[in-house]
């Protein structure tokens, strides 16, 4: 059950639903609530015995290993673009900044699109590297950046076609809020797809155990080159476009050096986990 659907079910539950904005998280609770109860009363694999919960040291600190520097890049990237949106701000102008916000919105919906693949290519490749089909690795590498390709391509230059039309939502009667969303739109949507190519090398290199390298290259690929391009070539040419124009700049250098550092850890890692299934085989 989606967001809307347990907000809309709790307006007719809860009288006040409605009425205060803090209500939401009460859709939360009662959702979490509703899996909880539905896990204990399973009698398969999801089985939940909440008096069988403990901590496993082993598993926790491989999820901290993986899940921690997963969350430190997504806190460098906001703060990367606290300081984009600071330079928005520094043109002084109402449209700019309201039609580069109506453009960020639009690329919202392009991005999730783009954003389910990589979470594909994260799930499958884990799952397959773990049970040592390193061909099926490959396979779901090229295939999940065939589809972001495509639906970055797709989405990011409909986007792009049916921009005045999008942004007239967010902001009917104001020809240069457009106007200025569409120009956001034409150098980030149409070269999103980039974005989403940088994105799935991420999720590869997470799904064979790497979490900390592809954050390190994300931090310095696409955030430290955006804050370099403001504090050099955008003080030199003050625009929105110079200043849109980092973001297609720092996906094309990121992902190049995810795709290198693939090529360079991939004979390795394969290596690697065929000998533990080798062992294990033997073993048997």
């Amino acid at each position: 059950m989606d967001q809307e659907k347990r907000q809309g079910l709790l307006s007719v539950v809860l009288p006040s639903y409605n009425e205060e904005p803090s209500i939401p998280r009460a859709a939360e609770a009662v959702s979490a609530l509703l899996v909880v109860s539905c896990l204990m009363r399973d009698q398969g694999p999801l089985h939940l015995d909440l008096r069988e919960l403990h901590l496993d040291k082993r598993i926790v600190k491989r999820i901290l290993q993986v899940g921690l520097p997963a969350g430190f890049q997504g806190i460098v990237f906001s703060l990367s673009n606290v300081v984009i949106q600071s330079s928005i701000n520094s043109f002084n102008s109402t449209a700019i900044v309201a039609g580069s916000s109506t453009s960020s919105n639009i690329e919202g919906f392009v991005y999730t699109g783009m954003n389910a693949i990589y979470q594909t290519c994260l799930t499958f490749t884990s799952q397959n590297y773990g049970a040592g089909k390193c061909r099926r690795v490959d396979r779901t590498l090229l295939l999940c950046l065939g589809y972001v390709t495509a639906i970055g391509l797709a989405l990011g230059n409909l986007a792009v076609f049916l921009g005045p039309q999008l942004a007239s939502i967010y902001a009917p009667g104001e020809p240069e809020v457009v106007a200025q969303a569409v120009l956001r739109l034409q150098y980030v949507c149409s070269l999103y797809f980039l974005c989403g190519i940088m994105d799935t090398m991420v999720g590869v290199l997470r799904g064979l155990g790497y979490s900390v390298v592809p954050m390190v290259v994300s931090m310095v690929g696409a955030c430290v080159t955006r804050l370099v391009w403001v504090a050099t070539i955008f003080q030199v040419y003050r625009s929105p476009e110079v200043l849109y124009l980092s973001y297609p700049v720092s996906w094309t250098i990121t992902l190049t050096v995810h795709i290198l550092f693939f090529l360079f850890i991939r004979r390795h890692a394969y290596a690697k986990v065929q000998g533990i299934h080798a062992i294990k085989a033997g073993n048997a």
